[in-house]
C-alpha cells in the first residue's frame, strides 16, 4: 500500500510557486517526457518587467537604478519601475542580457506578455559640461582628444570623459565652460594651425547624431 500511495504521489504535479495557471499543454493521463512544458503559471507576488538589454550597455547599468516605461498598448500612462535583477551570464545568440524591473506600483492595465518600452536612467547631473561626440578625435577609455581654438589656431587636447549620450558626452576634465571646440574632431588638423571659426550650437550639432533602437541621455 505504502509502494502504491508513493507512486500515486508521483503523478500530482505541484507548482513550486503560487500563482495563476494561463497555459495548459497536457490533459489528465497524457504521458509526458522530461523537458516538456506542462503548464505556464503568471506567478503571484511582485509584477516584473523582463528587458533583454543589449550587452553593451551592460556597463553602466546597476540593480535599484529606476527606469521608466511605457506599454505599446497604453502609451499616455507611463509607469515607474527600478531593477531588481541582471542576468549573471550573457545569451551568445542574440547578444543580449536579460534585466528584470520591478513595477511598483502595479498600474491596473498591464497584462502578461504585454510589449512594454522601458528608459533606464544610468546617471544625472545637476551641471554637466558636454561637447558634441563628433568633436572627439579619438577616444580609448574615459581619455579623448579634442580640437580646440586658442588665439585662432587648432590645438589638440586630452579630456577625460564621465557621462556619455548618443549625441553630446560629458567632459570631467580637459576643458572650460567657454573653450571653443572644433565641431569635427576628425578633421586633418595640425597643431598650431592657423583656422577661421564659425560659430555653431551644440544643439545643431546633436541634431544629426543616429538614434536606431537607442535611448539618449538627457543631461539636465
Amino acid at each position: 500500500l505504502a509502494s502504491a500511495q508513493a507512486m500515486l504521489a508521483k503523478t500530482t504535479i505541484r507548482a513550486e510557486v503560487a500563482g495563476t495557471v494561463l497555459i495548459r499543454n497536457v490533459e489528465p493521463g497524457d504521458l509526458v517526457q522530461p523537458s516538456r512544458t506542462l503548464l505556464e503559471i503568471a506567478r503571484d507576488g511582485d509584477t516584473e518587467l523582463l528587458l533583454p538589454l543589449d550587452e553593451k550597455n551592460l556597463s553602466v547599468i546597476k540593480l535599484g537604478q529606476p527606469a521608466v516605461c511605457v506599454a505599446d498598448a497604453f502609451p499616455q500612462q507611463p509607469f515607474t519601475a527600478r531593477i531588481s535583477f541582471i542576468a549573471p551570464s550573457v545569451d551568445p545568440q542574440k547578444g543580449t542580457i536579460d534585466v528584470r524591473l520591478k513595477v511598483e506600483p502595479v498600474p491596473a492595465n498591464l497584462r502578461e506578455d504585454m510589449t512594454v518600452s522601458a528608459t533606464i536612467e544610468t546617471g544625472r547631473r545637476a551641471q554637466a559640461l558636454v561637447v558634441p561626440n563628433d568633436a572627439l578625435a579619438t577616444s580609448v577609455g574615459d581619455r579623448a582628444w579634442v580640437w580646440v581654438a586658442r588665439d585662432g589656431k587648432a590645438k589638440k587636447v586630452e579630456v577625460r570623459l564621465g557621462l556619455r549620450g548618443l549625441a553630446m558626452t560629458e567632459v570631467v576634465s580637459g576643458l572650460t565652460a567657454g573653450d571653443w571646440v572644433l565641431a569635427d574632431g576628425a578633421g586633418k588638423f595640425v597643431d598650431g594651425e592657423r583656422i577661421r571659426l564659425q560659430k555653431q550650437s551644440a544643439a545643431t550639432v546633436a541634431e544629426g547624431a543616429a538614434t536606431a533602437k537607442e535611448l539618449p541621455v538627457d543631461f539636465k
